[in-house]
């Protein structure tokens, strides 16, 4: 399944938050978060898990 170009992924504000806390806590990693919801890691650093 090919993405198309300009389309962004929104993510609710349950999944951002529970996210950054498994990523403090050391359940996962920033790689691993990043590969579970189809980003890069650069979009978990950057903040650009859009809130809804």
């Amino acid at each position: 399944m090919k993405k198309e170009s300009g389309q962004r992924r929104i993510f609710s504000e349950q999944v951002r938050k529970q996210t950054v806390k498994d990523i403090e806590k050391g359940k996962c990693s920033v790689s691993s978060a990043s590969r579970e919801l189809q980003v890069s890691d650069q979009s978990i650093y950057r903040g650009k898990l859009v809130v809804e």
